[in-house]
């Protein structure tokens, strides 16, 4: 079962990147969007502004021109002479399409003059009617009043002074509808640009994010391997130890009874023949070969020999070491059969840890065969960069329920063996780079080991 702490950690590694992203990705579009609702109430603003600034532009001049025209007909104060000057005057300038109407209004509120005719002599609206427009100024007003247009409006107030005295007002009216297409035009002009910035921020964003979510990600998957092989590697030497100790208790055990009955022989209290000297000596020299052949065997596996790293044809190391092993392997009647790519193909290794590799398999391929009739097949490929060989027997095979162990230092099938075979070879495919592994077959073994294959250059061996 595992722990929970460790679980919560592994979820709470890949959760909080995921909620990071979405958090930054939310932050973003919210101030994005708030964004966009400024700029566009900014824009809404200044086409507003914009459109009063020429309406009251022409405005002024207009009224302008009414009060010179009034002095310049002697007017007695009224602005009843305007009326026919007004509609002169509308006719000539033509004036922009989003202008509705100009009026005169005395200060009665009687309409005076009128671009439309057809108004003159009306009386301007009640005063609730007009609306002032906040932040653009005291004489704009949101109006709909009938008598000066059939329309939703702003309109524009001008005083006109004859003699230093107010006597009424010159209204301009700006399209209401016009005003707001100009408004949902620029709002739309501004939203595309947003929808621009934000879009290539949000892409930066996430590419970022997830750059930094798969940076992490890794960071924390090699830190759990790590963690994993350092626990490996931990119980390992701690089984190294305790087959050590097994391992050469028996030798130790052989020799210091000997070596007792050497004691008493010289001490006379036991005698023995020549023949039963001699094989007592005999045993005990084998049993301090035997305790030096596992030294040995022990230091391959825990400190592998320096092998300095040169480019290796896979194809003639294991040529060369079925050569080495064909006297047996022809003595057992085994047969080798080995499928070789038509290339040759190199890999970056030490020559020493590769043969050392194929020596250890092939011993134990025949082995496993030496009660058979012995078959052991080697088929070598190379595909997208790595090179795989894989050695097949017709053994017995690997119980399934010992596959887990296979290599792990001092665990043995055998009657005779150690148990450091394997544990060497994957310490050393480590080592170089490459990786072994038990593949299930129907009969027998199979090993598969891979390389990455060694970059192409000149003057190869």
């Amino acid at each position: 079962m595992k722990p929970i702490a460790a679980d919560w950690n592994k979820t709470s590694s890949t959760l909080a990147p995921t909620v990071c992203i979405v958090l930054a990705l939310v932050v973003v579009l919210l101030l994005g969007g708030w964004g966009v609702y400024q700029d566009g109430e900014r824009h809404s603003l200044a086409v507003l502004q914009s459109a009063v600034m020429n309406a009251r532009s022409g405005a002024e001049r207009t009224a302008g021109r009414v009060e010179q025209e009034l002095l310049d007909l002697g007017a007695d104060g009224t602005l009843s002479g305007a009326s026919n000057w007004l509609r002169e005057h509308w006719k000539r300038v033509a004036p922009r399409p989003d202008r509705l109407y100009g009026a005169i209004v005395d200060t009665d509120g009687k309409i005076i003059a009128h671009s439309n005719a057809s108004l003159v002599g009306g009386m301007l609206c009640p005063a609730a009617q007009f609306e002032p427009v906040q932040g653009i100024g005291p004489d704009v007003f949101r109006t709909s009043c009938s008598t000066l247009t059939d329309q939703k409006s702003i309109e524009v107030v001008v005083p006109i002074d004859l003699g230093g005295l107010e006597r009424g007002t010159y209204h301009s009216g700006i399209s209401w509808n016009l005003l707001q297409e100009r408004i949902r035009s620029s709002r739309w002009r501004s939203l595309q640009a947003w929808g621009i910035i934000i879009g290539s921020i949000l892409l930066v964003v996430l590419f970022s994010s997830i750059s930094l979510y798969r940076i992490t990600h890794r960071a924390v998957a090699l830190e759990h391997a790590l963690a994993m092989s350092n626990a490996r590697r931990i119980g390992e030497m701690s089984q190294l130890i305790i087959g050590l100790a097994h391992e050469i208790r028996n030798p130790l055990n052989a020799v210091r009874l000997n070596l007792f009955t050497a004691e008493r022989v010289f001490r006379r209290e036991a005698v023995l023949s020549e023949e039963e000297t001699t094989a007592m000596l005999s045993e005990s020299v084998r049993e301090v070969v035997r305790i030096d052949e596992l030294i040995t065997l022990l230091l391959g596996y825990a400190r592998p020999e320096q092998s300095k790293p040169q480019r290796v044809n896979v194809g003639n190391e294991i040529e060369a070491v079925l050569q080495f092993l064909r006297p047996g392997l022809q003595a057992a009647e085994i047969s080798v059969i080995f499928n070789a790519p038509p290339e040759p193909v190199f890999i970056e290794a030490g020559r020493g840890h590769v043969r050392q590799i194929l020596l250890n398999l092939l011993s134990n391929a025949r082995d496993a065969v030496s009660q058979h009739s012995g078959r052991i097949e080697l088929d070598l490929t190379e595909q997208d960069g790595i090179i795989t060989l894989r050695i097949s027997d017709n053994g017995p095979g690997i119980p399934p329920l010992e596959l887990p162990r296979i290599f792990e230092p001092f665990f043995t099938t055998k009657e005779d063996g150690v148990g450091l075979g394997l544990a060497i070879v994957r310490s050393l495919m480590e080592l170089g780079g490459g990786t072994i592994e038990y593949v299930p077959a129907a009969s027998g073994s199979s090993f598969r080991i891979q390389w990455p294959l060694a970059p192409q250059r000149q003057n190869v061996e």
